[in-house]
């Protein structure tokens, strides 16, 4: 084979790989998920939500696509299971940033966006909502961050920075290793 520069040119079989992208899934699809990953599967979950505009048009914001700060794939290291933004069952809030102490009741978040010359402020609520600087306010890093721009998706979690530089997908990467420490001391 001239091309290849060899007499004998090998197959190359890229070893399989799981992706899941979900809302959200059943306890029973995590289970067979983390089954999955013990025996050496890479699978990668990524979070996705659907939104429509009023000319009928729809948009796929993937939170786990802008957020490469938590590992999401999980291969033969045998990490256990699939990561996912869950504490007890449930998806992280900014509350529970605040419940941990990583950030506090009337942080400034800022949104600098250079390619456009933009940046967006908004304060952390002691509710765990976001206000931005007209007084609008949002339960959703993703939302605020949405609404601040004027545009119909924006990864809220790695736009949102606190003072201290660490965006609020950074601090709950820290919160969700927090919680990963203390069960396995238990």
């Amino acid at each position: 084979m001239e091309f290849t520069d060899t007499k004998s040119p090998q197959l190359i079989r890229k070893p399989p790989q799981l992706v899941l992208v979900a809302r959200d899934f059943d306890s029973r699809t995590d289970a067979a998920l983390r089954y999955l990953a013990e025996s050496g599967l890479p699978i990668t979950v990524l979070g996705a939500t659907v939104y429509q505009d009023r000319e009928d048009r729809r948009f796929v914001d993937i939170d786990a696509d802008h957020e490469p700060e938590v590992p999401l794939t999980v291969g033969s290291g045998g990490q256990g299971g699939p990561k996912s933004f869950k504490i007890d069952g449930r998806r992280v809030v900014v509350s529970d940033l605040l419940d941990a102490g990583l950030i506090e009741p009337g942080t400034i978040l800022t949104w600098t966006r250079p390619r456009i010359g933009e940046t967006y402020k908004a304060r952390v609520l002691a509710t765990g909502d976001i206000r931005l600087d007209d007084d609008r306010t949002f339960a959703s890093p993703s939302r605020a961050a949405r609404e601040a721009a004027g545009i119909v998706a924006a990864p809220g979690w790695s736009s949102w920075a606190a003072p201290d530089g660490r965006t609020l997908s950074k601090l709950r990467s820290e919160l969700l290793e927090q919680q990963r420490l203390l069960h396995a001391d238990k």
